[in-house]
Order: structure tokens, then C-alpha cells, then sequence
């Protein structure tokens, strides 16, 4: 969710468009709240901002019109993709990618659309789901690693877009199980009524054929036959533990790890040796729960 769009403008004027808008022309008002509630507002790159990222930088991929920045670092071991979440780009895996190298790994990752180095000015974690059917089929990983909508995305990819084939474990890091947190967080930022989020939802529909409200990780979790490791921190600010507790109970071979004082970036080496310990398993094991308060202290935020 942004308000990167209403630039030049002060909320009370969007929320007065918007409601107004809503009441007499709710296609429009919906189409542009849902602009407005797609736009990320940072998780571009710079140049130079990350010189390891940059020797990496292998061509983009082509997906429906944008250029969709793929990486790639070489490994002896299976191949491990790295989808980031909203707001974020590549550069947030920095650590990740450091313990998978230290593994024998090889790597691959994706910038999501609108973010990165990637094209494009609107995100959604359906076509997220569709840039990563691509990234699939060219790079053929045998593990995801999703962090918040990265991770969504690979749930809707894995359950809708038949790319399961190949794919043998998924960790879902700090994933919502569903959007009804960002809507209403929207809602009571831009503090416009259920109309407006009515004309949004219907914008939605038309567009993605997906419901903002309805849109559910669970769902498309229990359609998994695949192991699997849930990440979560106890004091995610944007998605409460039941969220993860919900896809667990919907994912017949996944295991749940807490972690304590990370907060939804959920970043720690601890955390990364655990992806890795998962990883090389040949079955799925019990984790351990995740160290806490120095781990939080030793933990690189991106």
C-alpha cells in the first residue's frame, strides 16, 4: 500500500476524490484507489547501492511487457530462488545469500515488479506470482525462499500457476495470510469509508480477477504437497502470529518457528542458518524456537 501516487496532493484531498468518486463514479474512484493502494513507495535500487548485487545482474527476464530483473549466483549444490517482499528488493538478502554460498548453494532471486531494478509502477502479488512462473521455468529451482509478499506470491504461484514441478521445499518468512491487514490499514490511513473499499475490491475483480477480502494464503497452502518452513516473528507489526498459525494449520508438511524481536523483517543469522539447516535436510525436521533479544541485536535490517 502508498500514498506515493497522491504526491503534490494532502490526503484530505484524495479522501474527499475518493469518497466522492465513490458515489458517483465508483468504477473510476475504484480504479484509482486501487492505483493508489498498489504503488510501492521505495525498494528501488541505485546504482552502486549494492556492488555484490551488481555482479550478479544477469539479464531480465520479458513478462508481460516489463523487464523483470533476474540475479544469479553459481553453486555445486540445488538451486535455492529468493523472492523479497513489498517495498524491498534483492538487496535485503545480502546475509541470506551469504550463508546459502557458505552451503554450496546455487542462487538465483528476482526483483518484483515496481521494485528493484525491475520495470513497472504497480505491484500485486499475483502478477509477483506470474514474474516468478517465468523466473521458474528459466532457471528451474529446487526451493523457494519468500519473505511477506514474496512469500505470498510463492503460495498463489505454487497452488494457481501449476509450478510445482521441480520444486521440493518452500520457506515462507514473516508471510500475511491475507490481505485484509493492508486493506485495512489503507483504510484507516487514507480514513476513507467501506464504499470507497467496496469500489476498490470491485477495481480488483476486473482487473486480477482476485478479491482483496477473500484473497487467502491458507487456501492456497492446503493445496500443497510439498514440505515446508514457516518463519514468523512474535512481534510482527504487520502480520500477528496467528496469520502463521493459520497457514500452518492448512499446510499439511509445514513447521512453524518463532522468532522474538526481529519484527517482520525478520532478519538474523540465526534465521539463516535455519533456511539452511531445512534446506539440506533430505526430511523435514522439528525446528528449534529462535533465539531472541541478541539475535535481534545482531540482525541486519535492509
Amino acid at each position: 500500500m502508498s500514498i506515493a501516487f497522491t504526491k503534490g496532493l494532502t490526503l484530505q484531498v484524495v479522501r474527499i476524490s475518493l469518497e466522492l468518486g465513490a458515489r458517483l463514479w465508483p468504477t473510476q474512484a475504484g480504479q484509482l484507489a486501487l492505483r493508489i493502494f498498489s504503488t510501492p513507495r521505495k525498494g528501488r535500487l541505485l546504482p552502486g547501492q549494492y556492488p555484490w548485487l551488481d555482479k550478479a545482474r544477469v539479464e531480465p527476464l520479458q513478462v508481460e511487457g516489463l523487464l523483470i530483473q533476474a540475479y544469479h549466483w553459481p553453486g555445486t549444490g540445488p538451486q535455492v530462488m529468493l523472492l523479497h517482499g513489498w517495498e524491498s528488493n534483492t538487496g535485503r538478502w545480502e546475509g541470506m545469500l551469504a550463508a546459502l554460498q557458505a552451503a554450496g548453494f546455487e542462487v538465483t532471486a528476482i526483483d518484483a515488479p515496481a521494485h528493484g531494478y525491475s520495470t513497472g509502477s504497480q505491484f500485486t502479488a499475483v502478477f509477483y506470482a506470474r514474474c516468478l512462473a517465468a523466473a521458474v521455468a528459466r532457471f528451474k529451482p529446487a526451493a523457494i525462499v519468500g519473505h511477506s509478499a514474496g512469500g505470498m506470491a510463492a503460495f498463489y504461484g505454487l497452488a494457481k500457476l501449476d509450478i510445482q514441478a521441480g520444486i521440493k521445499k518452500l520457506v515462507a518468512i514473516g508471510t500475511p495470510a491475507g490481505l485484509l491487514g493492508l486493506v485495512a490499514a489503507y483504510k484507516r490511513i487514507l480514513g476513507v469509508s467501506e464504499p470507497v473499499i467496496n469500489s476498490m475490491e470491485a477495481a480488483a475483480m476486473r482487473r486480477h480477477q482476485v478479491s482483496l477480502k477473500t484473497f487467502s494464503i491458507p487456501s492456497f497452502a492446503e493445496h500443497l504437497s510439498i514440505p515446508g518452513l514457516i518463519i514468523h516473528d512474535q512481534s510482527d507489526e504487520l502480520a500477528g502470529v496467528a496469520e502463521a498459525l493459520a497457514i500452518q494449520g492448512a499446510w499439511p508438511r509445514s513447521q512453524l518457528s518463532l522468532t522474538q524481536g526481529l519484527g517482520h523483517s525478520t532478519q538474523s543469522p540465526v534465521v539463516w542458518q535455519e533456511v539452511v539447516r531445512f534446506l539440506l535436510q533430505e526430511e523435514p525436521h522439528e525446528p528449534a524456537p529462535i533465539e531472541t533479544a541478541e539475535t535481534a541485536r545482531a540482525s541486519r535490517l535492509l
